[in-house]
């Protein structure tokens, strides 16, 4: 029993390792980025976001959740506390994460350092990005070293991502962008609508469409 269960620990540490390491291996010195403490407006198709605190330890992961927004993209939420023998308690922000986004594998890695424990339903949340138009599945990583936890976001397709820190209450929030659909109108429709305001319409054709922060 005790091969077994060492044989699974080996295969899993060496699965997460061969993950971690084909995407961090490709990621150049200039696609590293430190999160922001509010959302920014920047998105990054391809490389690593780092942020919270090194100091922060006894992290807890209450939730995460997701929540598409009418600006045109998917609010993804990773809801943190803090721990102290056994009771919660308030920290000022996350513990140090790392999120490593790849393009070509269409993927986002999220590891959370801090001696993270889950408190969160796996099934909920399973249940939850089933639904999601931009993510089509989540896999949570066994917690094999005490200092950190990993989980993995694969993406219907490669989406650019936001990645900054909010507090009141503590959380990462991950912004999926997607991409527009263009409305089509019958002929007829677009000719009247053309007639009547020509000017208008060409300038909104270049607006570009706005983005409210919609925290969380």
């Amino acid at each position: 029993m005790r091969t077994l269960y060492a044989f699974r620990r080996i295969l899993i540490l060496g699965l997460t390792f061969s993950l971690s390491s084909a995407v961090f291996a490709d990621i150049r010195p200039e696609k590293i980025r430190t999160a922001d403490g509010k959302k920014t407006q920047s998105y990054l198709q391809d490389g690593m976001v780092v942020g919270g605190d090194r100091a922060i330890s006894d992290a807890i992961v209450r939730d995460i959740r997701r929540a598409a927004n009418p600006a045109g993209f998917e609010r993804i939420v990773v809801d943190l506390q803090g721990s102290s023998n056994g009771e919660i308690v308030a920290i000022p922000r996350p513990p140090f994460f790392q999120t490593a986004i790849n393009a070509d594998e269409k993927r986002i890695i999220i590891t959370i350092y801090g001696h993270p424990k889950l408190s969160f339903d796996a099934k909920k949340v399973l249940a939850a990005f089933s639904k999601s138009p931009v993510v089509s599945s989540v896999l949570f990583y066994p917690v094999l070293e005490e200092d950190a936890w990993t989980f993995v976001l694969e993406l219907k397709e490669a989406f650019p991502v936001e990645v900054f820190e909010l507090t009141h209450p503590v959380r990462i929030i991950l912004d999926v962008k997607r991409k527009k659909v263009a409305t089509q109108m019958v002929p007829a429709q677009a000719k009247a609508r053309s007639a009547s305001k020509p000017v208008q319409q060409e300038q909104s054709a270049i607006e570009p469409e706005s983005e409210s922060s919609g925290e969380e």
